[in-house]
């Protein structure tokens, strides 16, 4: 996550979420974390699939989980319900078709491959607009989308 931080400043600004930070979260972010993936004690386990307790958030950031989720779509809708208008959701994704590691089949957790094709017309569809991001991965062979809940 250090690695995204300058550019993810820019973005998530006020009250927010950390999607899945492991032991490394957003600074100042609340956390929702499955730690089951993380292998977390048991307290620190929350289910970042189900968001209904967090209303009105300024943004929601995640990096490097949503490829763990095979609902990760739903987890875009949840966001979305989330926050607050004019809000924004900030993912930092693996990049799996420029890294083969990344790969799920190479990958043990990570349940889907992302692109930011795919992951820019899910946010269009559930409603988020101003969508902008990487247009090539980056020294981890990851990108980063943002988009604004109008």
């Amino acid at each position: 996550m250090r690695h995204i931080l300058p550019v993810a400043r820019l973005y998530c600004l006020g009250e927010g979420l950390d999607l899945g930070p492991g032991l490394d979260p957003f600074p100042g972010a609340r956390c929702v974390d499955d730690g089951g993936m993380y292998g977390l004690p048991a307290e620190f386990k929350n289910d970042f699939r189900d968001l209904s307790a967090h209303h009105d958030m300024d943004y929601v950031f995640s990096s490097a989980a949503l490829e763990h989720c095979p609902e990760w779509r739903n987890v875009i809708g949840e966001a979305f319900r989330a926050l607050r208008p004019g809000g924004v959701i900030f993912l930092y994704l693996p990049w799996d078709e420029h890294y083969a590691p990344w790969k799920p089949e190479n990958c043990k957790g990570h349940a889907v491959s992302l692109n930011p094709a795919a992951v820019r017309e899910v946010l269009s569809d559930a409603g988020f607009v101003g969508i902008d991001g990487s247009v090539e991965p980056d020294s981890l062979a990851s990108f980063w989308i943002v988009g604004r809940k109008p």
